[in-house]
């Protein structure tokens, strides 16, 4: 589910990037990044 969310962030961070909007994609940089680290974190505790 988390990998299918940063599919989903990485097209926004392309939309936003198109149309210009800076807040959009360091919205989207943040949420890919969040989800890197838990999924870093969860995979390290398995």
């Amino acid at each position: 589910m988390r990998i299918a969310f940063m599919c989903g962030a990485a097209c926004w961070i392309i939309n936003n990037a198109y149309i210009g909007s800076i807040g959009g994609v360091l919205l989207e940089v943040m949420v890919l990044i969040a989800n890197t680290v838990t999924i870093y974190r969860i995979r390290k505790d398995i």
